[in-house]
């Protein structure tokens, strides 16, 4: 996943796509990532402005593969997600989950 992580990062490097377009695109229908085995879709929140909603896929969508990767907490996974999506950072005293398994959080992007 680091890796992966940095190919994002460097890839968005090098794009032609801002910042801008892609905090749009978050605004429009979200980004989906796959974590350890798992599809999360990262959206803006209309509700909250600076707030960003991680979901991840049922597990009909996922499927339960018996050789896929260990099981990881699923706040772990969010978070990876979140950074996968967007190259950005938690804000950790931001985090929250719903009761239906939606994390929200801010996120910090560093320059």
């Amino acid at each position: 996943m680091r890796i992966i992580g940095m190919a994002l990062a460097m890839s968005l490097a090098y794009s032609s796509v801002s910042a801008g377009e892609l905090f749009q695109n978050l605004k429009d229908d979200g980004i989906s990532v796959n974590v350890w085995g798992r599809t999360w879709t990262i959206a803006a929140v209309d509700d909250m402005p600076d707030y960003y909603s991680a979901t991840r896929a049922p597990y009909g969508v996922d499927g339960l593969n018996p050789y896929s990767p260990p099981a990881r907490t699923r706040t772990h996974q969010a978070i990876r997600a979140y950074k996968g999506a967007t190259g950005c950072k938690v804000d950790f005293p931001s985090m929250y989950q719903l009761i239906s398994g939606v994390f929200m959080a801010k996120l910090v992007c560093l320059k």
